[in-house]
């Protein structure tokens, strides 16, 4: 599944991006009539991997979970530059998918540009105006205020 606001999932009609309502997400589709008597194998990535080491605790039929691209502690500067780029870049868009590669790679420019223009393209919408915009909903990367950080012993998200 998409966590609700990215990909090609529904957007938050109260614009509800918080860790909790994310892993709140999770233990529903695993408790859902079609998993509920089953093992369930979730696998997570980057805030998706975050919801989930928030929800595992919840999931009576957790059989395994894989984590990819995440980290218990984040670093503020970095969480703040990558919201900087995202919220200067979903207001305006792109004319065009090779200038969302361009502008990829001018901010990580550590990398190479991608070849491959679809797997850029796969996190772009078409906005009504024909510009391309990342997929995720803009009322999700604007609620982000603070880096989250998550209590080891509790599994329950912190800010600050």
């Amino acid at each position: 599944m998409d966590l609700k606001g990215h990909g090609n999932s529904y957007w938050d009609p109260d614009g509800d991006y918080s860790p909790p309502s994310l892993a709140n997400d999770i233990v529903a589709l695993a408790r859902s009539e079609a998993l509920h008597d089953r093992p369930v194998v979730v696998v997570g990535a980057s805030l998706g991997g975050l919801a989930l080491l928030a929800a595992a605790a919840s999931i009576e039929n957790l059989e395994a979970a894989v984590l990819v691209d995440i980290t218990p502690k984040m670093e503020r500067n970095g969480v703040n530059r990558i919201l900087g780029y995202m919220r200067e870049t979903m207001k305006s868009g792109f004319a065009t998918v090779e200038e969302a590669a361009d502008s990829i790679q001018q901010y990580t420019s550590n990398r190479k540009r991608s070849r491959n223009l679809e797997s850029v393209r796969k996190n772009l919408r078409v906005g009504d105006d024909g510009r391309f915009y990342w997929h995720w909903d803009p009322a999700f990367v604007d609620s982000v205020r603070a880096t989250p950080t998550m209590d080891r012993r509790t599994g329950t998200f912190m800010t600050g």
